[in-house]
């Protein structure tokens, strides 16, 4: 069965990683960093895109910065000499804007 939907790209992002978190098991707010990230176009996650992640999701430092911890912990944001990145994990899960799933019984 194939089924196609159509978003505008503010809810692109968090529609699709909702779909493969199924997979993934981040929190809603985790989905709203990466998601805010991947909208706002931000490849990296430095001290200035921090900010602006931060400033969109009105969070304060102490919670913002816990919640990339448990990013970098899942492995989901890489830590890079540059800052962190979001992981090819998610990263192919998303990029053509195709999510393909195949369920297999095991017995």
């Amino acid at each position: 069965m194939i089924q196609e939907f159509k978003f505008k790209k503010d809810r692109y992002y968090k529609a699709i990683l909702k779909l493969v978190n199924v997979f993934i098991g981040l929190t809603d707010y985790e989905l709203s960093i990466i998601s805010t990230m991947l909208i706002h176009n931000i490849k990296t996650l430095d001290t200035a895109s921090r900010v602006i992640v931060r400033e969109k999701l009105n969070a304060n430092v102490a919670t913002f910065n816990n919640y990339i911890k448990r990013l970098k912990d899942k492995k989901c944001l890489i830590e890079t000499k540059d800052g962190l990145i979001i992981s090819d994990r998610i990263l192919n899960s998303i990029e053509d804007g195709r999510v393909d799933i195949t369920f297999n019984i095991i017995e």
